[in-house]
């Protein structure tokens, strides 16, 4: 995998973390103590996020770090019932 495909990946996952939890685009950035065009351009594969924001995030969604960067990372279903209900 190139380093834009893995940016791709991470952006994708950040973006369905972001839905699975009903967050707008603004209230996600808020949580994550970004901008809404810093989580933009995370969701797309722009810009990776920082050690910090990882951290943030994982901690927010209950997602683990290796979730949001490997594509055959499974999600554990209490975790999406969670978000879910």
């Amino acid at each position: 995998m190139t380093k834009e495909e893995i940016s791709k990946n991470v952006g994708r996952r950040i973006k369905l973390a972001r839905t699975m939890m009903g967050k707008n685009q603004r209230e996600f950035a808020e949580m994550l103590g970004v901008g809404v065009q810093g989580l933009s351009q995370m969701e797309t594969g722009r810009r990776a996020p920082s050690n910090d924001i990882l951290a943030v995030l994982t901690e927010a969604t209950g997602f683990s770090a290796a979730w949001f960067h490997w594509t055959n990372y499974k999600v554990d279903p209490d975790t999406i019932a969670a978000f879910t209900g």
